[in-house]
């Protein structure tokens, strides 16, 4: 689950990232806009032990149409070599 939080400092992020329940925090996020399109999205920072030492960025975007399913986002890397 992905969900809003007040920023405490200017830095801060403006999501906090759990797991199914909100038992544990995956990571954060924080609010950004495109420079080439100005549409938003939220850069994402996660990491557990099961990805390993490195931190993972990626970005949540909305869809510009809903899927079938219903999905609204999508959350898009770039794989590193490592």
């Amino acid at each position: 689950m992905i969900g809003p939080v007040d920023k405490t400092t200017e830095n801060a992020p403006t999501h906090r990232v759990y797991t199914a329940g909100q038992r544990y925090e995956l990571g954060a996020g924080w609010s950004q806009v495109a420079k080439s399109s100005g549409e938003t999205y939220i850069g994402l920072k996660l990491g557990s032990p099961e990805l390993g030492p490195q931190w993972v960025r990626c970005r949540l975007v909305r869809l510009e149409q809903p899927a079938e399913d219903g999905t609204t986002h999508v959350i898009l890397w770039e794989a590193r070599e490592r």
